[in-house]
């Protein structure tokens, strides 16, 4: 087995019925069909405990009104003035995950007040769902279902 693992460690794609192949060419006679599948169990242990790391994926399936995405951005390396006076602020950004639908808040801290204020205003100027009838008491509330195949959509505006 010390020579399946020098092997495997050398090149780890290759595959068991090659490595027995090989293995019956270094020492004929010694190694039967039947064994292929012994062989095929211990090197699925070595590559689960030893082999190299497998990439995970897990798939993402996105519903209409069940998820956004948001993010503050500090916007003061900018060096944005108004007037000649510096204009210090943040960027609240929103993404609406299943339509991709877009929209940015200018904000002045990064609070739950603010994410609540901005959340409230981009969901009320969104022609893709409807406005926001009361005040925001959750993020959840923030979101509201969108119809099939909504049109991507960008807003810009400021508090």
């Amino acid at each position: 087995m010390a020579w399946v693992v020098a092997e495997l460690e050398r090149d780890p794609a290759l595959q068991s019925q090659t490595l027995f192949r090989l293995l019956c060419d270094r020492q004929p006679g010694r190694y039967q069909e039947s064994q292929l599948r012994t062989l095929q169990r211990h090197i699925a242990i070595w590559r689960a405990q030893f082999g190299p790391n497998r990439e995970v994926i897990f798939p993402q399936v996105h519903q209409p009104g069940e998820a956004a995405q948001s993010d503050f951005t500090h916007m003061t390396s900018l060096n944005v003035t108004l007037g000649g006076v510096r204009f210090p602020h943040l960027v609240f950004h929103l993404v609406l995950v299943y339509s991709n639908i877009e929209a940015v808040q200018i904000c002045f801290s990064e609070s739950f007040e603010a994410l609540l204020k901005a959340s409230s205003a981009v969901s009320g100027r969104s022609a893709a769902y409807p406005a926001s009838t009361g005040p925001i008491t959750s993020a959840q509330q923030s979101i509201r279902s969108m119809p099939t195949g909504a049109p991507r959509q960008r807003s810009v505006t400021g508090c």
